[in-house]
This record gives structure tokens, C-alpha cells and sequence, in this order.
């Protein structure tokens, strides 16, 4: 351990150490025996820590058993591609995020709400025989994760559609025992979070702004069909 800084505490100063999550290595403990070895008065503040931690810090936020701390600027560490790397990342963050995107408006054109209630079973018919969508946004989207609002039910034409044209990658429908018709965005939020994905496609902007506000760490894009926007949302408390 060194300064990095040109100025340093003088001898004997109170210090406050602060780090983002007080982990299994060595970097908080090393740092400590640094300044204590300065002759500094030293406490410790860490944002997260939990049982397994080297340092039990002075002041921050225990996790539960069972849970982790999810931080906007290493959102790629709650991912299974960044955990199989036993904490030893050798590649850029990004190269471990987890994407997932919505079906319709996406991978094929979404049809008008009104046809479904006009005549379902006909709507239904129509949209399996859809082409993919002419623009897509611009990653490998055979094998991504599909967080769709459709409902269960209806799994068995919506994997026929996927197989028919080349996406093969996991899909996760509403379950309307649990979520509504009008509680997919709810359903879509829940479902990344539990695939640790960091980032996420949204053809619906209404949609795109409820997941973006109810999972604040994954990055939200809204596709417009042509373009992708990236969405953040929080609460307008001075409209509140």
C-alpha cells in the first residue's frame, strides 16, 4: 500500500475508511494495517458486508444470509458469467453482463391490442405466422434470454415461432397466477432480477419506465423499432 495522493494526513489524524463491500480479500484489511501502521485513529465504513467478510467495519449495512449487494457501478458481478470466475475477473466488466430482451416489438412486429379482444383465437393465428422484425437491434440475439409478457398458456406456439426462426434462448412468460395482464412490467422486473441480467430491451416505453424505476441497478433500453434508448426512472417527489 502507498499514497496516491500528493497530500497525506498528517501523523496521528482521525481517519474514515471507506469502501463499497467488505469481502473476502485482503485490499480493506491491507489498507487498514497501512494506516495503522501511520499512527492514524482509524474507523471503518463499508456500504455492504456480510459473514463472510476478512473486516467487520465500524459502521455500514450487514446483508442478510442468503442475499448479496448489488451495485450500479459492478453490476456485472451478480452475473453467472462473472461468479465462474471465482471473484478472478481477467476480462473487461462488460465482457460478463447478462442481457434480456422483450418479444413482441422486438423479434416480430406487436400487433394492435384491439385485434385480441376483436377476435383472439384469429389474432393468435396471425401472429404466429409473423416474420422477425426487418430491424433488430444490433446484438446476437439467437441465444439471449426472453422475458415475455405473454402468458404461460400460450409457451407451446410462442417456442414453436422462436425454434422456427433461430432464437433459442431461454424463455420466461407470465404466469397469470401471479402477475395480470396489467402487472407485466412488475412480472418483467421480478424476472431479471432473478436472471441476474444487467441489461434489458423493452419494446413498450411505459413498460421500459416501471422496470427502469423498480430495478434500478439493470440498465433499461426502450427499442423504438429502430433505435434503442436508455431509459432511467425515479419518482417526481415534488409532484408527488
Amino acid at each position: 500500500m502507498s499514497w496516491f495522493t500528493a497530500q497525506t494526513p498528517p501523523a496521528g489524524a482521525r481517519v474514515l475508511l471507506v469502501e463499497d463491500i467488505a469481502g473476502r480479500g485482503t485490499t480493506l484489511s491491507d489498507s487498514i494495517d497501512f494506516l495503522a501502521a501511520a499512527g492514524h485513529a482509524l474507523k471503518v465504513f463499508a456500504l455492504a458486508y456480510d459473514a463472510e467478510s476478512r473486516v467487520r467495519p465500524d459502521f455500514g449495512v450487514e446483508i442478510p444470509p442468503g442475499r448479496r449487494a448489488w451495485f450500479p457501478w459492478e453490476r456485472e458481478s451478480v452475473t453467472r458469467a462473472y461468479d465462474a470466475t471465482g471473484n478472478l475477473p481477467d476480462l473487461p466488466s462488460h465482457a460478463y453482463a447478462s442481457w434480456a430482451i422483450d418479444l413482441d416489438g422486438i423479434l416480430l412486429p406487436d400487433l394492435p391490442g384491439h385485434l385480441y379482444e376483436t377476435d383472439l383465437a384469429a389474432t393468435l393465428a396471425r401472429r404466429d405466422l409473423l416474420a422477425p422484425s426487418a430491424i433488430l437491434p444490433g446484438r446476437d440475439l439467437r441465444s439471449l434470454a426472453i422475458i415475455t409478457g405473454r402468458p404461460e398458456q400460450d409457451r407451446e406456439r410462442t417456442q414453436a415461432w422462436l425454434r422456427r426462426h433461430g432464437f433459442e434462448g431461454p424463455l420466461i412468460m407470465r404466469d397469470a397466477s401471479r402477475h395480470s395482464a396489467a402487472q407485466t412490467a412488475e412480472h418483467k422486473a421480478q424476472a431479471i432480477v432473478a436472471g441476474c441480467h444487467t441489461h434489458f430491451i423493452e419494446s413498450d416505453m411505459a413498460q421500459a419506465l416501471e422496470i427502469a424505476q423498480r430495478v434500478k441497478v439493470a440498465r433499461v433500453y426502450w427499442w423504438n423499432g429502430r433505435t434503442a434508448l436508455s431509459v432511467y426512472a425515479s419518482p417526481a417527489d415534488e409532484l408527488g
